[in-house]
């Protein structure tokens, strides 16, 4: 294949693809079980195992370019081994590094006695310039003296010991004073006995601590741990993952717990803090700390029902969190949202059943919110309580009076089995000062929507009067829109002569009750895919299929809403914004 056209393109665009080549072309290590083949050279290799480096073997325009980039060489891949090593190091100059020691390939012992060495050596000399540290192991030359005083983020997964590896709280002796990121993981098949040596680590500048442990804390070591935490004053997110079926703190505080000789150990610049975790154990973390800077909390459900964890966020997290949380609004946001039995929840199951049965609640307060943009599952913005619950009718309704949902301005509901939250969260609280909805598909058969939406009682209040947004997900079809927001004749009035005298749509309803009873004549806004949006009334029979051309009166609701002055069918790229002092 001919590079003529290569030539017109400047240097800068060329580096830049050579950088997009590196994140999308690795070096391909040989399987276990693969014939030896002939080991990489890193003078004349042209092998495709080589990965983006290949490109500096293409011409000499293309290798200057290459050679000439500190930054293109600063993400180090050992698995070329000892020559290419010190390439990397040479050719990134005094830039910052990343080392992802993860994959090496060490699948027979001469691979051992090769690769460990050369890992060795690169650390003792480029030590200072280390940024970025990942590790699959704890391997024994992590036992030298080396100072990594610029490393800012530490990885480790550690699965299992084995040749050359160490104890895990090597990790914790580190010289590394610039730590600010650390995330330990204990596989399932580490040592249960292992214990964390809290008394050894000393990272003062640590501000996100990640523990995935594979053992649990005994009530002797939680003082130890509490003062570890202590003496990192930058500590702003800390998250801790229970052993699968199991827990990472004694369920119950006996008399003989000697946490209870101390204060509350407070750590005051916490910001967002996670659990995950068995509620009695996370209820035991709790009573022995103070957090009057978090703005996020997130714990979920496991070994209690629904009520009893309702009443456990209710009561332990305010606690904990006093001043902040309480001190603050009241929720303007509130997300269910219900894991899709086809992906993978946040338990780690790929049981159907489990997906059916639990959820994610997301609770946010904000007092000054810019617009109704709710976040997507696990991104989730501050001042947020972030609950796991089982699906439990009774549980709904207790979170809903527990928290004030009739003060709520924007409610999304997404996810699998969804008809379970329109049955009971919106029918037992009246959301009058709600100005966004968000629904997902499978609320588009959800009769028990249609009927609240447009449900007038005798006292002349009616559902939604501040409705500004009515946000359907992507995956809504253009029938399915039209037919989550279509009533059928019986939940329609009729007049004397038998003619529909009500609107036949929730949103003719909201828009003709606002106009009788004098409300503002805001727009209402739905958001929904690009393609739908952009079809109008008269498009309709060239754009939907023949069994789609029925009696159901879709044609004619299209053309009444779009008669309507105020409301708006938009793409989902459409921002709408919302008034941050509008309380009506």
């Amino acid at each position: 294949m001919s590079l003529d056209y290569t030539t017109r393109l400047s240097d800068e665009i060329l580096l830049l693809v050579f950088t997009n080549l590196r994140d999308m072309l690795p070096v391909q290590l040989r399987p276990s079980s693969a014939p030896q083949g002939p080991r990489l050279n890193w003078l004349t290799d042209h092998d495709r195992r080589l990965g983006w480096p290949v490109v500096t073997f293409v011409c000499s325009r293309w290798r200057r370019i290459a050679i000439s980039s500190p930054a293109l060489w600063s993400e180090v891949v050992p698995h070329l081994g000892g020559g290419w090593l010190s390439e990397f190091g040479r050719r990134s100059k005094s830039m910052p590094l990343s080392l992802n020691l993860r994959e090496l390939p060490i699948t027979t012992p001469s691979n051992i006695i090769t690769i460990l060495p050369a890992v060795r050596e690169f650390l003792r000399q480029n030590q200072a310039r280390i940024h970025t540290l990942e590790l699959s192991q704890v391997w024994d030359f992590l036992e030298d003296e080396y100072c990594f005083e610029h490393l800012e983020r530490l990885v480790a997964d550690v699965h299992r010991r084995g040749p050359h590896t160490r104890d895990a709280n090597i990790i914790f002796r580190l010289s590394a004073p610039r730590l600010r990121y650390l995330k330990l993981t204990f596989g399932n098949f580490y040592s249960r006995s292992t214990r964390i040596d809290w008394q050894a680590m000393n990272f003062h500048e640590l501000e996100t601590l990640v523990l995935k442990l594979n053992h649990d804390v005994a009530s002797l070591q939680m003082p130890s741990m509490f003062k570890a935490l202590q003496n990192m004053p930058r500590l702003s997110e800390l998250s801790i993952v229970a052993p699968n079926l199991s827990h990472s703190f004694p369920l119950v505080c006996v008399q003989s717990c000697p946490c209870l000789r101390y204060r509350p150990y407070c750590l005051p610049a916490l910001a967002r803090l996670s659990l995950n975790d068995d509620f009695r154990s996370t209820a035991h973390f709790l009573q022995h700390v103070r957090v009057p800077s978090v703005t996020y909390v997130r714990v979920n459900e496991r070994g209690l029902s629904g009520a009893e964890a309702v009443r456990f966020v209710t009561a332990s997290v305010a606690q904990a969190t006093q001043p902040v949380l309480k001190a603050l609004p009241r929720f303007y946001a509130a997300t269910v949202w219900s894991p899709d039995p086809l992906s993978k929840s946040i338990y780690g199951q790929r049981d159907r059943q489990a997906y059916a049965t639990h959820a994610v609640v997301t609770l946010t307060r904000s007092s000054t919110p810019s617009s109704f943009s709710i976040e997507q599952p696990y991104d989730f913005p501050l001042h947020t309580v972030v609950v796991g619950l089982p699906l439990i009718e009774g549980t709904i309704r207790e979170l809903a009076s527990a928290y004030h949902f009739r003060s709520l301005r924007a409610l999304s509901l997404e996810g699998y089995k969804g008809g379970v939250w329109i049955g009971t969260l919106i029918g037992c609280v009246a959301l009058r000062g709600l100005e966004f909805l968000r629904l997902s598909r499978g609320y588009a058969d959800g009769h028990a929507l249609n009927s609240f939406l447009c449900d007038n009682d005798e006292s002349g209040n009616f559902p939604f009067p501040n409705l500004r947004t009515l946000d359907l997900l992507a995956n809504f079809t253009l029938k399915q829109l039209l037919a989550s927001v279509t009533l059928s004749l019986h939940g329609s009035k009729l007049d004397g002569t038998g003619f529909v005298a009500a609107p036949q749509t929730v949103l003719e309803n909201i828009v003709h009750t606002r106009r009788d009873v004098g409300y503002p004549l805001d727009d209402v806004y739905v958001r929904i895919e690009e393609s739908i949006a952009e079809l109008r009334a008269e498009e309709y029979f060239e754009h939907m299929s023949c069994e789609l051309l029925d009696d159901e009166g879709l044609l004619a609701a299209v053309a009444r809403l779009e008669m309507l002055g105020e409301v708006r069918i938009v793409g989902r790229s459409f921002a709408v914004e919302m008034p941050a002092g509008n309380t009506r």
